[in-house]
């Protein structure tokens, strides 16, 4: 039976693994060969990365406005270093929030790339780094309400 599907091969661990999967999966059959390696475990034969498409995203037709520095309030009343870009024009746009501990600063390339096609990305440094207030502490409750 030919691969009509075109997916890779599957290489099955193990017998039972094979029977779950044909249940599963009409045409796993033509796709499964046994081995005795670990059981239950699939995994695709051949994995190769995909290039994007350079040519399929969205055009850059949006000048770029910039707006750093703002200090955003907590809940607690902690002030996050944020700086926001976005398309000029009129919204509401689509947005990427980005909370880094590692400088709000490093991913000011990708971020204008985004605003030229029209999303609003704010990237702001996480509490207690670099421009932000507050203690850093990736343990505590407040990083996960920031």
């Amino acid at each position: 039976m030919a691969n009509q599907h075109r997916l890779p091969p599957l290489r099955v661990c193990s017998a039972s693994a094979a029977a779950v999967l044909s249940l599963a999966v009409p045409f796993a059959p033509a796709l499964v060969a046994a081995s005795s390696a670990v059981p239950a475990l699939a995994v695709p034969a051949v994995a190769a990365p995909q290039a994007p498409d350079p040519g399929s995203y969205s055009p850059a037709v949006h000048e770029v406005i910039e707006e750093r520095g703002h200090l955003v309030p907590m809940r607690d009343g902690v002030r996050l270093s944020t700086d926001i870009y976005f398309p000029d024009g009129d919204g509401p746009f689509p947005a990427i929030l980005t909370i880094t501990p590692y400088d709000n600063n490093g991913p000011r390339d990708r971020a204008r790339w985004f605003a030229r096609r029209g999303y609003a990305v704010v990237l702001a440094d996480s509490r207690g780094r670099y421009d932000s207030g507050g203690e850093w502490d990736p343990f505590i409750v407040e990083h996960k309400t920031d």
